[in-house]
């Protein structure tokens, strides 16, 4: 059984280790470090410096895994084709710098979308950006299939067809053990959708992958 739990992580750092991580990384007197995660897994700062404001993105030890690395490599590809993303300036996985792996952008001006107030006129005009944002995104070429992992210096779905990526997750995934361990799912109802699925095999036969978001939303 995957040994993932669905909570949120306890992260081990400190307060004063994220200051001296980003005056190290920034070579500037960090003003402010306020913690504005949502109750995701990760913890994520904002953080003015002398000079500018960052994003800090550090992915608990005790979780077992992240996908910063693959985040920072997606964030250029998209900044390529025009997608408005913020500049990467350190990533790091090793736990050498660091007690924990973290990702360190430039803040974006702006406000997040999930704190708006939007008109009716609005939200149109806001759902239009999103779709040409995610069109953008979408022609972003992959190698492979599924979740990115790299593989030396490329970056790469682990499956070679989208069948195999589809299929992977009733096989080998941590969600699920989640379903089922908590009654969400009888193992009868996903082998009554993984049959489903084979049903219309044809449809997931696509010669090249691209790019996608995989949880757009306003925020």
């Amino acid at each position: 059984m995957a040994e993932r739990n669905y909570q949120s992580y306890e992260s081990i750092h400190t307060q004063a280790e994220v200051y001296a991580l980003v005056e190290d990384v920034t070579k500037t007197k960090v003003v402010e470090a306020e913690r504005i995660d949502y109750g995701e897994v990760n913890a994520v700062y904002s953080i003015q410096t002398n000079d500018d404001k960052y994003i800090l993105k550090i992915s608990p030890q005790k979780r077992g895994k992240n996908n910063l690395l693959q985040e920072a490599w997606a964030f250029d590809k998209c900044r390529d084709v025009g997608v408005p993303m913020p500049e990467v300036i350190s990533v790091d996985t090793s736990l050498s710098k660091f007690p924990e792996a973290y990702l360190l952008t430039k803040k974006i001006p702006g406000t997040p979308g999930g704190e708006m107030k939007f008109t009716d006129e609005e939200v149109i005009d806001f759902m239009r950006q999103i779709g040409h944002y995610l069109y953008l995104i979408h022609s972003i070429p992959v190698s492979g299939f599924g979740e990115i992992n790299q593989i030396e210096d490329q970056f790469r779905g682990m499956h070679d067809t989208l069948w195999q990526s589809v299929i992977s997750d009733f096989e080998r995934s941590w969600w699920v053990d989640v379903l089922t361990a908590h009654d969400v799912l009888s193992k009868e109802d996903l082998e009554e959708y993984r049959e489903m699925l084979e049903k219309h095999k044809d449809l997931f036969r696509l010669e090249t992958a691209s790019l996608t978001h995989g949880d757009i939303g306003p925020r």
